[in-house]
């Protein structure tokens, strides 16, 4: 008569079962990022102020990362950062200013939260050195 040792088996199944999760939770999380990838344009506004925006949302290895650049007055912002937290229809994005008229909010925290519906991507954020909020709204291009 054979003894089959079935510990290693069952580690395995264990194991596979406390990885199963988090890995189908990851795929989610990139298939709705995928659902984001790609270029929007329309406009931020910022009191009664409004200026075209030009967003891109890529891919980075395993990180979903945003860019976005505008001019208002002759003067160039760009602002970078991750996405945060996908949850489809939301997403939350941090970063900061990479080229900003004024030197003291270059560096500065921002955040973005947004709302996806269809083509159409909009939101508020808060830049930290100007604690003023602004909004967004985009559309994605095909």
């Amino acid at each position: 008569m054979r003894i089959v040792k079935w510990t290693p088996l069952v580690g395995l199944m264990v194991l596979a079962l406390i990885i199963w999760p988090p890995m189908r939770q990851a795929s989610g999380q990139e298939d709705a990022a995928k659902a984001i990838l790609g270029v929007g344009e329309e406009t931020i506004s910022q009191g009664s102020g409004s200026a075209r925006l030009r967003v891109e949302f890529f891919q980075d290895g395993d990180k979903f990362n945003w860019k976005w650049n505008t001019d208002l007055r002759s003067s160039k912002y760009e602002a970078e950062g991750t996405v945060t937290k996908i949850a489809l229809p939301a997403l939350e994005l941090q970063g900061k200013y990479t080229s900003h008229p004024s030197r003291e909010i270059v560096n500065s925290p921002m955040t973005v939260s947004l709302v996806v519906q269809g083509d159409q991507i909009q939101g508020n954020g808060l830049t930290a050195a100007v604690n003023r909020g602004f909004t967004v709204s985009l559309t994605r291009k095909k």
